[in-house]
Order: structure tokens, then C-alpha cells, then sequence
């Protein structure tokens, strides 16, 4: 601001202009200080769907690359407190083909209050968590035939059918006999298969020679990482597809809490959020013997939708006082709530070690 109080008549000037003084041995140059050896830098804010997190091995020369994983920040599950924070999780590291290290299947770790006398590796399993159930798709397979077979008995037509596995799961076609090897099934195999689909489908072509005698005549997984250019191989004619406009029933059909369709881009908005609070429980039985008397560590668990929490383990109590509260968003009026309460038998197992001791 400028003002001339010293000429008569002669208005105040009150507007704003931009100046560069010296600062500090810089020029204000936007509101920030710019040394001589400085250029000025511009910042833009980037808008970005996907997270991108490296891992790499510190070196004085060179920081060696170790890994890298990407979250969709779409499929990112959310958190409205006051609920409790989400229970951590391993997750598999890429290198720079793509492919996926090992990994852990879950952690521990909360900053909830632990008993002095109890150990870390007990403390783990008393705090309060959020889970979120991975996402469940039908997996179709649709077997459709098989091209140039061969046998290691050529004096017989093969009885083949088709073995597809992945994970715990395992389906058959039926067996189908073919002259000149090439049988035709034209079958459909569902599986249940869940995110972040860690693992691999394998289909096998067998052939039924006898009572509790088969062959492998040929292998297909989805792990293979490269293709060999061969002059002659034998083929099979499938159709793989994941099917999205289903629900996956993994619930009693009476007290389902879910039924929406795998696919997200089909689901409708939310028609409300139910909030859940988790007072305290009365009148439950002992369920161990502590001191020569009869007591309980309980939590409670509540399961809607994908998502599952569980309250603090209250040790100790047969009336526990849990005073937690969450939240979940409603799609489906027609959907149940399930609310349980358990003993915490880990504790009893720590118990009795340190009595030993």
C-alpha cells in the first residue's frame, strides 16, 4: 500500500501491488524466497487413479531395485471413524517383468493398550480390526476340445477328459473316447475365484486307462511365463472368462449381507449407512478356569457386506464393556447383520505358560 500524506487534497492509495524485495538474500519471486543460485521451480498438482510404491536397496553408488506393488485407488477400502484401523496385510511385490514375489498371508499390529503381563506375540491378538473380505468372482472355463493327442499305447483309443484345478479346487469334464485324438467336450467348469487372484489356474488332459489308472497327456497353467516356439505340440480349445454380473453366494441365503454383483462398475449407490455400537454383553457362561473360578476373554465380531470388525478382547469379564462404534454403508434393505461373540482361547494358552514358568 502507498499513501502521500504529504501533499494536500491528494487521496490515499490503497492498491495492492506485487514487489520483489530482498529477503534473507533472496527475491520474493510468488511469495517465495529465491536464492541466486535457486531458479525458480513450478509446482503442479497431478491427478492420479493408481498408487505406485518402490522398493529398493539403499547404496552409496546406486539404490538397487527390489520390488514394486500398485493400488488401484479405486478399489481402496475406505475408513469412516470412529472405526477402529484397518488390520495390516502382506502383499506381493513385483519385479520389473511383472512377476510376484512371495508373500506373507496376514499381520498383526494395532497401537491398542496391552496388559503389562502379557507378551507381544499374545498382544497381537487383542485389539480391535477391520478386515475387508476380497472380492469373490465366477470363474467360467469352458472346455471345448482337444487337437492331436498322443498316446504312449497306440494300440488302444483314448478315454480322455479334462482335470482343471486352481487353488483347493478341482472339476472334471466327462471322459470322452476319440479314434483320431481329438476328443470334443464342450463343458463348462466353474470356479470361485478371489481378488488379487494369486492363484493359477491348471488344466491337465488325462487319459483313463484303467480302475485308478490314468496318463497325463498334456499340462496348461496360466503361470507359464513365456511360450516355446515348437514345430508339433498337441491343443486344447477352451474358453476362460471371468463372469462379473453375479453375486457369489458365500453366506446362507437367509442371512446374506450382500448382493451385489462382482463387477464394481455394476453396483448401484448406496441407499444409507447403518451405524453399529457395541455396547457390552451380560449373563455369558465361563467359558475357562482361571484362579479356581470360572471367566472369559470375549470379543465381539460383526460381519456386513465385505467388511468385518472386531471389538478388543475384554480379559477377564463376564461382562465385558466393549464401547466401540462402526460404520457400513447399505445397498440392500433386504440384507442381515450378524453379530457374534467369542473366548479368546490364545489367552488361556499364554496363561498357562507363564504359570509354568
Amino acid at each position: 500500500m502507498q499513501a502521500n500524506p504529504g501533499i494536500p487534497g491528494q487521496a490515499f492509495d490503497y492498491k495492492l501491488r506485487e514487489t520483489s524485495p530482498m529477503l534473507g538474500g533472496g527475491r520474493v519471486v510468488g511469495g517465495r524466497v529465491i536464492r541466486s543460485n535457486y531458479k525458480p521451480v513450478s509446482t503442479e498438482r497431478l491427478q492420479a487413479s493408481v498408487l505406485e510404491v518402490q522398493v529398493k536397496d539403499k547404496d552409496l553408488m546406486k539404490d538397487d531395485f527390489v520390488g514394486v506393488i500398485r493400488f488401484d485407488l479405486h478399489e481402496v477400502p475406505t475408513r469412516v471413524p470412529p472405526d477402529s484401523p484397518l488390520a495390516p496385510q502382506w502383499y506381493r511385490l513385483e519385479d520389473k517383468k511383472g512377476d510376484r514375489n512371495e508373500a506373507f498371508t496376514d499381520a498383526w499390529h494395532s497401537d491398542a493398550i496391552t496388559p503389562p503381563d502379557m507378551s507381544a506375540s499374545a498382544a497381537n491378538h487383542i485389539r480391535s480390526k477391520v478386515y475387508h473380505s476380497p472380492r469373490l468372482w465366477y470363474l467360467r472355463v469352458n472346455v471345448i476340445e482337444a487337437q492331436d493327442l498322443i498316446t504312449s499305447d497306440k494300440g488302444r483309443f483314448p478315454d480322455c477328459y479334462i482335470k482343471a484345478q486352481l487353488g483347493a479346487q478341482t472339476l472334471s469334464t466327462k471322459p470322452v473316447q476319440s479314434r483320431m485324438g481329438n476328443p470334443f467336450w464342450n463343458e463348462d467348469l466353474m470356479f470361485v475365484a478371489a481378488e488379487p487372484f494369486d492363484e493359477h489356474l491348471i488344466i491337465t488332459v488325462e487319459d483313463r486307462k484303467g480302475q485308478g489308472k490314468e496318463e497325463t497327456l498334456g499340462k496348461s497353467s496360466s503361470d507359464t511365463e513365456e511360450e516355446k516356439k515348437v514345430k508339433f505340440a498337441s491343443k486344447l480349445h477352451a474358453r476362460i472368462s471371468l463372469d462379473g454380473g453375479y453375486h457369489v453366494l458365500n453366506e446362507s441365503t437367509y442371512y446374506s449381507s450382500d448382493l451385489r454383483p462382482s463387477m464394481k462398475q455394476l453396483w448401484k449407490s448406496s441407499i444409507g449407512v447403518l451405524e453399529l455400537g457395541i455396547l457390552n454383553a451380560d449373563g455369558l457362561h465361563p467359558m475357562k478356569t482361571r484362579d479356581g473360578r470360572g471367566t472369559a476373554d470375549t470379543f465381539c465380531v460383526a460381519k456386513y457386506c465385505q467388511k468385518w470388525v472386531r471389538t478388543r478382547t475384554i480379559i477377564d469379564s463376564l461382562s465385558p464393556k466393549y464401547n466401540e462404534q462402526y460404520t457400513w454403508e447399505v445397498y440392500d434393505p433386504a440384507t442381515v447383520l450378524t453379530i457374534g461373540v467369542f473366548d479368546n482361547d490364545i489367552l488361556l494358552a499364554t496363561k498357562t505358560l507363564k504359570s509354568e514358568k
